[in-house]
């Protein structure tokens, strides 16, 4: 403690020590120029030699401000004399970055230039930003009022455990290190905590949701209920995050974190608008530390810059495939361009996309998934054609199904399932993806009304019904594999998006296709036995309306169970009902066909025939093109047929 005949210092120590003018900022001048504003700190002290009074004595209140800034209500900390007034951190110098919007590594905007000639005026980034006295008071109020740490410690093993394995965004040791050392912090924040904390609780939170469960069938941890938890954990992170974003608008690797985890939780709770601001959020302060530009330089911890490359692979792989996914699912624009970089990161997770002959690489599943969304996103959007859409699943057929990795191909190689408990649930995942991104190939011809389409050419007819074919096949496939994957997860509730969102998009398919005469006409009445296929697709290459409504009925039954613990399973189970009863009441008999089977090469020929009948005159040119167009046809047969097969 000082005298209180000596004059107050306010100096930071550092400048105090050294006999420097300090500019009395946070951080000030003098600590910035050394780079070392992780050092710079501010003493304390009072004017008297006895201690002030105990700022916890009486209950205080923290609200947020209209403007998000983090206000402290209750009775004044020590003596209404202002001169006893505990020591307030001045506001922070906003830098050249922050007010212009400058991103501080590039080497190509004004601000390269600035740092030439020393100008910048750079304001330390978060990695080494220390929380100013008054503003930890508030954030350890904060801390104070989480859950107890066994509660904590168990959403967090739970989550590790058993929910990591779909989305991967964490690393599972090094999380769990920093995990325990953020324990035994002593009181001094850095922004990092902060943020760190704001990722416990936003995966306590999201972990919540799936409890109870097949494993764990509880509905309190330690004696506290789950939506308890829940919502204080909700409420802390909201909190701290807003007292974050105060302190620094840039943010950090855990900023991008703690979004995804709360999208994830609002895209569980059925929000979508919020789940696309998150990402959105997610996805600006990825821009902004340079993750998608392999340019820029990245802001990384010097002492640990492996482990950051591998949370910035992990969280702009996610980004990337949400993106993708949602805008082709819900046909909106997406928020990166067709031709984002992944800037030092695309090694990575390209080398875990090829792991082709051994033991698979734990994130290679969202490593394929990014190569998915790259494929598709490579044909841009256009309006449908008939002749395109036919090309691109061609395309993707030959490049990419072709080379997929032995534990990934539609007849995987189960060799490694055995070491790997949540290897078979990763390959389920990417399997769904595959098949949905094939329906939305081909969706658009079950969502055009052809019959207001005047004088339809023949070929693009047959192309027509080949098309709801085999987007019949693909839903049927795609239901059968989400089917496994609930199976799995243990036929019980379950709040995973995955199992209820794919559940309802094929089955919205099949019945939407049975209500198509033009697709049940040219179906057979009667399904003569056929051999089936070992592998993971294994299972009767024809289709019948019968087959249809009963993948119908199974998905409804999932529905109606996951509806007493998700919103988005009720929505869609009361949807479900209804199309299913209009489908089963419609009553469009299927022609025969003489083989038994509907033959796509069979009615081009008769097309051809009846023109040759009606042509007097036929050129050598002519009938060229009917032989090799009826090739053509045949071939497409054996292409369908070689599909379902499988």
């Amino acid at each position: 403690m000082f005298n209180s005949r000596k004059r107050r210092v306010r100096s930071c120590i550092p400048c105090y020590t050294k006999k420097q003018k300090c500019s009395r900022t946070y951080p000030c001048d003098n600590c910035t120029r050394r780079r070392k504003p992780d050092e710079c700190a501010y003493c304390n002290g009072a004017t008297r030699t006895r201690s002030p009074k105990p700022v916890d004595e009486a209950p205080a209140t923290l609200v947020l401000s209209p403007n998000c800034t983090a206000v402290m209500l209750g009775p004044p900390a020590v003596s209404v004399n202002s001169s006893h007034a505990p020591f307030r951190h001045p506001s922070p110098v906003h830098s050249l970055a922050a007010v212009f919007g400058y991103h501080q590594g590039s080497d190509r905007n004004t601000i390269a230039v600035l740092r030439r000639f020393s100008l910048e005026n750079r304001k330390e980034t978060y990695q080494s930003g220390i929380v100013p006295l008054h503003v930890s008071r508030l954030i350890q109020h904060e801390l104070a009022k989480m859950p107890r740490r066994e509660i904590l410690d168990f959403l967090i093993q739970y989550y590790v455990s058993e929910i990591h394995w779909h989305d991967q965004i964490l690393e599972p040791r090094s999380f769990k290190d920093t995990y325990r050392r953020w324990w035994t912090l002593d009181g001094i924040l850095t922004l990092l905590d902060v943020e760190f904390a704001v990722v416990i609780m936003r995966i306590c939170s999201y972990a919540s949701l799936f409890l109870p469960s097949p494993t764990y069938n509880i509905d309190a941890v330690r004696g506290m209920k789950l939506a308890d938890i829940r919502s204080i954990c909700s409420e802390i992170g909201d909190t701290l995050f807003a007292m974050t974003v105060e302190m620094d608008r840039q943010g950090s690797l855990f900023r991008v974190q703690h979004l995804l985890f709360s999208g994830l939780k609002f895209h569980c709770e059925g929000n979508p608008h919020e789940l696309w601001v998150a990402l959105g959020h997610a996805s600006q302060v990825a821009k902004e530390l340079g993750l998608y530009d392999q340019f820029r330089q990245v802001w990384f911890q010097d002492d640990e810059v492996e482990l950051d490359k591998e949370l910035g692979c992990r969280a702009i792989c996610l980004l990337y495939i949400w993106d993708n996914q949602f805008s082709r699912q819900l046909d909106i624009a997406p928020l990166f361009s067709d031709h984002v970089s992944f800037g030092i990161f695309a090694p990575d997770y390209q080398l875990a996309s090829r792991c082709s002959g051994q033991k698979p690489h734990p994130f290679t599943e969202r490593a394929l998934q990014v190569e998915l969304c790259k494929f598709w996103r490579n044909f841009g959007v256009k309006p449908y054609d008939l002749v395109e859409a036919e090309e691109r699943y061609e395309k993707f057929s030959i490049e990419f199904l072709a080379h997929l990795p032995p534990a990934f191909s539609l007849n995987p190689d189960k060799t490694y399932d055995s070491c790997c408990p949540k290897f078979p649930l990763q390959r389920h995942i990417f399997h769904i993806a595959v098949f949905e991104s094939i329906c939305c190939n081909f969706r658009p011809v079950l969502a055009t009304n052809w019959e207001e389409i005047p004088n339809i050419p023949s070929y693009k007819r047959v192309l027509i019904s080949s098309q709801k074919k085999l987007l019949a096949a693909t839903a049927l496939k795609l239901s059968a594999a989400v089917g496994e994957l609930y199976d799995i997860l243990g036929a019980k509730y379950t709040r995973s998006v995955s199992i209820v969102f794919y559940t309802f998009e094929a089955a919205v398919l099949l019945g939407c296709l049975c209500l198509d005469l033009d697709f049940t006409n040219a179906l057979a009445e009667k399904c003569s036995s056929t051999e089936e296929n070992e592998g993971f697709l294994s299972g009767n290459s024809r289709i019948t309306k019968e087959i249809c409504l009963e993948a119908m009925a199974n998905a409804l039954a999932r529905l109606e169970v996951l509806s007493e613990v998700s919103i988005l399973a009720e929505a869609g189970a009361q949807t479900l009902s209804r199309l299913l009863g209009l489908a089963r009441s419609s009553g469009a008999s299927p022609e025969h066909h003489s083989s038994g089977e509907y033959s796509l090469s069979d009615e081009i020929s008769n097309f051809l025939n009846n023109r040759d009948k009606e042509c007097v005159f036929k050129t050598p040119e002519d009938a060229l093109f009917d032989q090799t167009f009826s090739n053509e046809i045949t071939e497409l047969d054996l292409d369908y047929n070689a599909f379902a097969s499988l």
